[in-house]
């Protein structure tokens, strides 16, 4: 299980995954005095929507509620941006309505896989609690203020997400390149494109460089040219019409 702390005093950065519920005053009190952290924001809302019937009893820190919540056909693409941002940043706040079922879920399994430290109002000293949201930005005050310092002017690493529409052979194009093959991604159609960044490098749409999500297995860290790429957000979540952007909600 992730390690909750009481109060995060190190003097280093520490890596953090927050959950949190958008409609709280623990959010609007901390996004009200560290706009900030806006850059390192999932919000999971859309992504995660509710299903006639779901059961909604528990959270987030129920392994049952997480089964169901990672059932979800968007939850690759959210857990691998949640781990983009903490390996970013150092510092992930994963929102939904009420940070009880959805936010915690994330958050939960990020810190498992990274070994993060997981912070949830709802949650501490081992057991289940709300806190009072100036108790809870005490907890988290040190972490948010080295967030500011060092990353108050970075943007979300997120660019855009897209549904590849053809094949693309990587490592033929960069052996007949004369380039590294192992700096590119061979392309199936199907595939979930996420992008972290873009450069021209010479081609007329530029190549971007992220990650791959191919029948559920992650490629990561290499380059792939976006006009194999389209947004296909009611493909890859029901109802979303821009995903991307609803993850963004509260980054802008």
């Amino acid at each position: 299980m992730p390690r909750p702390p009481t109060r995060i005093d190190e003097r280093s950065p520490v890596h953090t995954v927050i959950a949190m519920g958008r409609k709280t005053e623990h959010w609007k009190t901390l996004a009200a005095q560290f706009p900030c952290v806006r850059n390192c924001v999932i919000d999971v809302r859309r992504a995660f929507t509710r299903e006639h019937g779901e059961d909604t009893s528990g959270t987030g820190f129920d392994s049952d509620v997480r089964q169901r919540i990672k059932m979800k056909p968007a939850w690759p693409i959210v857990f691998e941006i949640a781990m983009l941002v903490l390996q970013t940043f150092g510092l992930c706040i994963v929102l939904c309505n009420h940070g009880k079922h959805r936010s915690v879920t994330v958050a939960y399994e990020v810190a498992k896989r990274s070994a993060a430290l997981l912070v949830s109002p709802r949650y501490g000293n081992g057991k289940f609690q709300d806190a009072s949201p100036s108790v809870f930005l005490e907890t988290v005050l040190l972490r948010l203020l080295q967030h500011r310092d060092m990353h108050a002017h970075s943007s979300h690493p997120l660019l855009a997400i897209g549904e590849v529409v053809s094949n693309f052979d990587g490592r033929c194009w960069a052996v007949q390149h004369q380039l590294p093959e192992n700096d590119y991604f061979d392309l199936s159609a199907g595939d979930i494109a996420v992008e972290i960044s873009r450069q021209a490098l010479g081609h007329a749409d530029g190549w971007s460089y992220g990650i791959i999500i191919r029948k559920g297995e992650i490629y990561r860290g290499r380059w792939f040219p976006p006009a194999f790429v389209r947004d296909s957000s009611q493909q890859l979540v029901s109802g979303v019409a821009h995903f991307c952007a609803s993850l963004l909600s509260e980054s802008n």
